[in-house]
């Protein structure tokens, strides 16, 4: 099977869950509006909300036609390159708001912990999907769990501890619930 999906089924569509993100990105843009005051920054601002929601849906509508199941045997580079994108952040990131959490680029900042969770959660999620028998053990749960302490412990070095306890509870609900 390629990278390609080829031509989508309309059945295959999800319509519900593009509905529930346009939803959300209403949503989101709203409480923008909304908490900007009217200054000049208030048009930076949203211009920016706009800019990101474009490149966004740019992404979106690329990684939807790609077979996302390539990756699954991948998971070991997902977490090197997630794991190092965290460390770098102690040494190559910036302070703000007493956090040192923030890779500060030419036209933008990003935060690789957004990235980096996403990683382990699907990370995760596949070893889950390829184990479901040991999941039905507490022992099954162990190397998942093993697989986060890594994270959490750079969420808790940078500081950000409510990323630590986001991702924490994140883990938990992914393998008990």
């Amino acid at each position: 099977m390629g990278i390609l999906k080829g031509k989508l089924a309309k059945n295959r569509f999800d319509w519900i869950l593009m509905f529930s993100v346009f939803i959300l990105l209403f949503i989101g843009t709203m409480a923008v509006i909304s908490s900007t005051t009217y200054l000049p920054i208030q048009t930076r601002i949203i211009r920016t909300q706009f800019i990101a929601i474009a490149i966004g849906i740019f992404f979106m509508s690329i990684l939807w036609t790609l077979n996302y199941q390539i990756f699954q045997d991948q998971w070991k580079y997902v977490y090197v390159f997630s794991f190092v994108i965290m460390l770098g952040v102690l040494f190559f990131g910036v302070v703000d708001k007493g956090s040192k959490s923030w890779y500060r680029l030419p036209f933008f900042s990003i935060q690789p912990s957004e990235f980096s969770r996403i990683g382990l959660i699907l990370i995760i999620a596949n070893y889950i999907d390829r184990n479901r028998e040991k999941m039905k053990e507490i022992s099954g749960t162990l190397f998942p769990i093993i697989l986060s302490f890594p994270f959490i412990f750079l969420f808790i070095k940078q500081p950000d501890f409510s990323g630590a306890l986001i991702t924490f509870f994140t883990i938990i609900v992914l393998l008990y619930i």
